[in-house]
């Protein structure tokens, strides 16, 4: 072997030894290195266009604020977005503002990063879950002791709620490695959110995801918005088409409700759940109190209403 292939073979093993070797990190620490403390979010209003779970949030907030407000149920997913949800969410008109083959062409796959957050969104809204939001609807600019106690009060209803047995355990952790490998976000003054995974309510030997977040001046008047967002949804063993989630809608946040925290500013429910007379089709509803709102939901695909259909609810 060359001298120069020599040098180039050690510092690839060098390189590659490195990359191997993980520190063990812990919970605190994560929250300090460059990838939690930075910003990833360049403009909120462009990220706000693919966030479906906050999109239904503030629309369920401000129906439930006003009874009277319409909502049309234009939520086909083969156009890509709940765009009647998106449209009212932002206060435009919902007879105008734009169009949906101008929504389409600003950009849905222009990066992977949207395309994530869009699918991932769908997700938490288009199959039966229950999720947990709170509104400080404060004038003002959020601070980053707004943020950080919005979320504390989040991350008190997820253990009251979602880690009653304590098995969960922050995405990505590892007894080995412990939170070197976890990707927690905690951008002072702007944004935190942490991904658990916590025993399925379901299935037996699977887990399911928890999302506990807390963010800065998401909408006009709402000075943060924090909660838990879950996704029930997993994907069927092998072999098998579909899987029936319809338990993780009201049924669950009917046996979760004495479980939650006092909170400042009140919990509203965000649930996707089946329709009690056509029990194959899903609507999201809000309650807040004794209020309840009730939205259109992403619309499924017409093999999995009729897969639905064969099965007792």
């Amino acid at each position: 072997m060359s001298p120069g292939k020599l040098v180039t073979a050690v510092l690839l093993g060098i390189v590659l030894s490195g990359c191997a070797t993980v520190e063990p990190m812990s919970f605190e620490e994560s929250l300090q290195t460059q990838l939690a403390t930075r910003n990833d979010i360049r403009v909120w209003d462009e990220e706000l266009r693919y966030r479906v779970e906050f999109q239904y949030a503030n629309t369920a907030r401000q129906k439930l604020e006003s009874a009277e407000l319409e909502i049309p149920p234009n939520t086909n997913i083969g156009i890509m977005v709940p765009f009647a949800i998106w449209e009212f969410g932002r206060g435009n008109d919902l007879g105008g503002g734009l169009a949906v083959a101008d929504w389409l062409n600003s950009g849905l796959t222009k990066e992977s990063r949207y395309r994530h957050y869009y699918n991932r969104g769908l997700v938490y809204m288009g199959v039966p879950n229950t999720h947990y939001f709170t509104f400080d609807e404060r004038a003002g600019t959020a601070t980053p002791d707004d943020v950080h106690a919005a979320w504390d009060e989040a991350f008190a209803l997820f253990q009251s709620v979602h880690n009653r047995s304590g098995d969960c355990h922050v995405y990505g952790f590892r007894e080995d490695y412990q939170y070197a490998r976890t990707y927690p976000k905690d951008v002072l003054g702007k944004y935190k959110d942490i991904l658990w995974l916590c025993k399925h309510p379901l299935f037996e030997n699977e887990q399911y995801k928890v999302l506990v977040m807390a963010y800065a001046n998401p909408f006009p008047g709402v000075r943060v918005i924090a909660g838990t967002v879950t996704q029930c949804y997993i994907d069927p063993p092998r072999g098998q088409k579909d899987l029936d989630f319809r338990n993780c809608g009201m049924r669950q946040a009917n046996q979760q409700r004495s479980f939650l925290p006092d909170s400042r500013f009140g919990w509203m429910e965000l649930i996707t759940t089946p329709i009690p007379e056509t029990p194959y089709l899903y609507e999201v509803v809000a309650i807040r109190g004794d209020e309840v709102a009730r939205l259109p939901a992403p619309e499924t695909t017409e093999d999995y209403q009729e897969s639905l259909k064969e099965r007792p609810y």
